[in-house]
């Protein structure tokens, strides 16, 4: 699993750690400034990310922090603003760390399929390309070689690492008649397959498209709060300028702004993403 001291320790964590000084600084020696600056990029940063979904018809949570930093800042409540401005710049970061995992990770899959198999062609051996090999014909898998197509065992036995798809680093003893998956490491001597299917439809191709898929598609609960964003949005103004009208207080319709600001959504979301990846 990601641990929390790694994360934290990327390169998209310097500015959200930059942020959270600023802010523990002017509690420690009474600044307002340094909480109204934080607020201030915390406001120039959703309206360059709400400008650009509004530009392509997409919405999110984020007018309601945006409106809940500014009321902040207007009525003098800087600490509420900048902590809003902190959950947003770390959401932000987890996203970042998300989609760079993701991308180190398909590099990582895609830079250990060979590119080229050995097909055997009577008693002879041709190198040829994963693309042009089809079933049902035989490949050879030379020792300690990734596996790169899946296939039916020709040989005997074979010894055979599991740890790509399973996480299993214990060998497995795969015996003749035996169907192997591709990604799987050959830790014993030659072995041959009889492949089937081809290299579209292989386990560890399909794999890589799924990272692909998860580096480049929202997750769902991603996609279930810009569903509802219109009715949350609605009904958070409604309350808060109904409470400013019963209080006739701005801190009141700030408190209500404060509350409903999905903080927890922000960073639920991303962490969702990275968990949920890490685990897979």
């Amino acid at each position: 699993m990601i641990g929390f001291w790694e994360i934290v320790k990327s390169k998209h964590f310097r500015f959200p750690i930059i942020i959270a000084l600023f802010i523990i600084t002017g509690l420690i020696f009474h600044i307002d400034y340094f909480d109204a600056a934080v607020i201030a990029a915390g406001l120039a940063y959703l309206a360059w990310q709400s400008a650009k979904k509004l530009k392509d018809r997409k919405y999110s949570l984020d007018f309601v922090a945006m409106l809940a930093m500014g009321t902040s800042l207007a009525v003098g409540q800087y600490i509420a603003g900048a902590i809003i401005a902190l959950m947003v710049y770390v959401s932000q970061a987890l996203e970042n760390y998300g989609s760079a995992k993701a991308e180190k990770t398909l590099k990582e899959l895609v830079d250990k399929m060979p590119k080229n198999t050995l097909v055997k062609v009577g008693q002879e051996t041709k190198l040829t390309p994963l693309q042009e090999v089809k079933e049902p014909q035989t490949i050879v898998i030379r020792p300690n070689e990734l596996i790169p197509l899946d296939g039916i065992l020709l040989t005997e036995d074979a010894l055979i690492n599991e740890a790509n798809l399973t996480g299993e680093i214990e060998p497995v003893v795969f015996k003749k008649g035996q169907f192997i998956k591709s990604g799987f490491i050959n830790l014993g001597g030659m072995l041959e397959l009889q492949v089937v299917g081809d290299f579209r439809q292989s386990s560890y191709q399909k794999i890589i498209d799924l990272v692909k898929d998860s580096a480049t598609n929202p997750p769902q609960i991603v996609r279930l709060a810009e569903k509802y964003n219109y009715i949350f949005t609605g009904v958070t103004l409604v309350m808060a300028l109904a409470a400013y009208f019963i209080f006739h207080d701005w801190n009141r319709f700030l408190s209500v702004l404060v509350i409903a600001t999905p903080c927890p959504l922000l960073i639920a979301a991303p962490i969702s993403m990275i968990g949920g990846f890490s685990s897979a």
